[in-house]
């Protein structure tokens, strides 16, 4: 079952402020899960600080992985976010899709060895982000 929280615990996702104050002011809870028509979305506000500090963790895991060959890591929520790695013949990728748009900051750039205005956007239903990396494991900043 997908998982609206980080390892540490603390959640990825929150509701926005008009569903918190429905929430709030839900008093029976028993016939609120029963309501079929009405139904219960999962929380849609990306808590940004989380996603950064998530991506960076993996940034500096996989630098570590120096025969990686391909990642893919989904978190499946109301928006869904898709991060992959691929090392092929072809070239070394690194990329996202998402909505809302994701812009990694300097700390994520950092852990992936990019520069945070190299992503080649493509905006079709869904943000799609890709960076091309010249080498793996990235060799430091100079």
């Amino acid at each position: 079952m997908p998982s609206n929280k980080s390892q540490t615990g603390e959640p990825t996702y929150h509701y926005t402020a008009e569903d918190q104050a429905e929430i709030n002011q839900i008093d029976d809870w028993d016939w609120e899960i029963c309501d079929l028509e009405r139904g219960w979305l999962g929380p849609t506000e990306r808590i940004e600080e989380h996603f950064h500090r998530l991506l960076i963790s993996m940034g500096y895991a996989a630098q570590r992985m120096p025969s990686l060959k391909s990642l893919r890591f989904e978190i499946q929520s109301e928006n869904e976010f898709i991060l992959y790695f691929r090392n092929t013949a072809d070239g070394i990728t690194l990329g996202w899709e998402c909505y809302p748009e994701y812009q990694p900051d300097e700390r994520v750039a950092k852990a992936w060895n990019i520069d945070p205005d190299d992503p080649k956007v493509d905006f079709a239903y869904q943000y799609d982000a890709s960076v091309a990396l010249k080498s793996w494991p990235p060799e430091p900043h100079s």
